[in-house]
């Protein structure tokens, strides 16, 4: 998977980490796994709707998968997840809660949409069902081939906003008002399973080891608190599966933290953000869980 848009990125200069790293087949516990061929997820992911629902880590998850299927996207004002991401975020990106952030993109080829959501902070999403509506909206979105208006799948991330102190939040709200935030969440949606349900894949998320101290406007390190999230978010999954019955929901774990090429260091960038390998391998897995 090669990064996107070369013209916009420092990523795609020849010797980079990323154009040697491999994925790792020494933790025994987990499946070993390929990067996946392009043909292949295009044939699987056939007429298939995936909506991207999260923060900036999830923007970038988007994009990855848009790069991949689209061999690459040659616009300046399109997502990228390459080295630059901060920088294109400011200059081009402008995408925020505020407004949206509505992003699109179909393969006709193979009926194939993917779509982005932009959202922060658990207790402020707003209804799921009814902002993903608004693609199958002819007058928004006149160019999209939606004849419905729930996707196949869901894929979120949650976790680094719960954390930062931006935009007046105090940070951490604890484990057991997360807890009771996320369980409600998938009360809501995925608690009576009608058969016509998307299917729910929740990322864990990222965050870059290297930097020292407390993570941007928080009052943690970076991976302890992606650690955190990662435990209580496994914790009320396991319960919810067990309590409600539902097949439909999997978490997906990864050593994101502890995965980096070789003399990566994520100085200028936020400490949430990983290089595009990463990502690659974040949505590789993503996929394999949809087509493995």
């Amino acid at each position: 998977m090669a990064p996107h848009a070369k013209r916009h990125t420092e990523g795609a200069m020849q010797g980079s980490p990323e154009f040697v790293w491999q994925p790792s087949h020494e933790i025994s516990v987990c499946p070993k796994y390929e990067w996946l061929d392009q043909n292949k997820v295009s044939d699987c992911l056939k007429q298939t709707w995936i909506a991207f629902w999260g923060s900036s880590t999830t923007r970038i998850a988007f994009s990855a998968l848009v790069d991949f299927l689209g061999d690459g996207i040659e616009a300046s004002d399109f997502p990228t997840h390459d080295f630059t991401y901060k920088e294109h975020w400011g200059e081009f990106d402008h995408c925020s809660e505020g407004n949206r952030c509505h992003l699109a993109v179909h393969f006709p080829n193979r009926g194939i949409t993917l779509t982005f959501n932009f959202v922060t902070r658990i207790a402020d999403w707003p209804n799921l069902w009814e902002t993903l509506e608004a693609y199958a909206d002819k007058a928004q979105f006149p160019d999209l081939p939606l004849q419905r208006k729930q996707p196949d799948v869901v894929l979120m991330n949650s976790g680094p906003w719960e954390y930062y102190g931006y935009l007046g939040g105090q940070g951490w709200p604890g484990n057991e008002e997360y807890m009771s935030q996320f369980r409600t969440f998938l009360m809501k949606y995925w608690g009576s399973p009608t058969g016509n349900t998307p299917n729910l894949i929740i990322l864990r998320n990222t965050a870059c080891q290297q930097v020292p101290g407390n993570c941007e406007s928080s009052s943690v390190p970076c991976v302890d608190a992606m650690n955190n999230v990662h435990e209580v978010q496994q914790q009320v999954v396991r319960d919810f599966v067990q309590q409600a019955g539902s097949t439909q929901i999997r978490y997906l774990n990864g050593a994101y933290l502890l995965d980096f090429p070789e003399e990566y260091h994520c100085l200028g960038e936020t400490s949430f953000h990983s290089p595009s390998v990463v990502t690659d391998q974040r949505i590789n897995h993503a996929v394999f869980a949809l087509c493995g």
